[in-house]
């Protein structure tokens, strides 16, 4: 079994390399979510100190991953600078925590659909477009479970209209 995982707050190459690590896990044919699990944490930096407050993690999937009792589901969103091309990429981060103390980035697992999609798109991995300066509307299915998030605009703001 694998486990990546990354902050939002790390070196800012971590995340779209462990982003592409996972796709490439995947594409070999790894179940996400049994053999795979990445966890992306907001506001966590490259450190000890955030490592600590996530490093149970990995044990749970390792001793038997997610039994499938979702507790809870936390929609982060972020955003990320390409360190080559200064381009900020801004995320939808939907985190499960299950009952036996497994939590990830539920990242290509679930399914997105932007209902206003004259505002905005999002790509299977979360990664959201907005195409007006208006919030989006995002659908998001997983295991049979559906929930609606309303992207804001005005939280991805600053950075976008740098």
């Amino acid at each position: 079994k694998i486990w990546i995982d990354s902050g939002s707050l790390d070196i800012p190459v971590i995340i779209p390399k462990a982003r592409q690590l996972t796709d490439v896990l995947i594409e070999k044919g790894y179940k996400y979510g049994e053999e795979l699990a990445f966890f992306e944490e907001k506001s966590a930096a490259h450190g000890e100190l955030d490592w600590a407050g996530r490093v149970e993690y990995p044990f749970v999937m390792w001793r038997g991953g997610s039994n499938g009792d979702v507790k809870k589901i936390v929609f982060d969103t972020y955003t990320v600078q390409d360190e080559k091309t200064g381009k900020i990429h801004c995320y939808l981060n939907p985190v499960a925590e299950y009952g036996n103390g497994m939590k990830y980035s539920l990242y290509t697992a679930a399914k997105y659909e932007v209902i206003n999609k004259d505002d905005g798109e999002i790509k299977a991995d979360g990664e959201i477009n907005f195409t007006s300066k208006k919030d989006i509307e995002i659908l998001i299915r997983y295991m049979g479970n559906e929930w609606k998030k309303i992207v804001k605009y005005e939280d991805f703001k600053d950075k976008l209209e740098k």
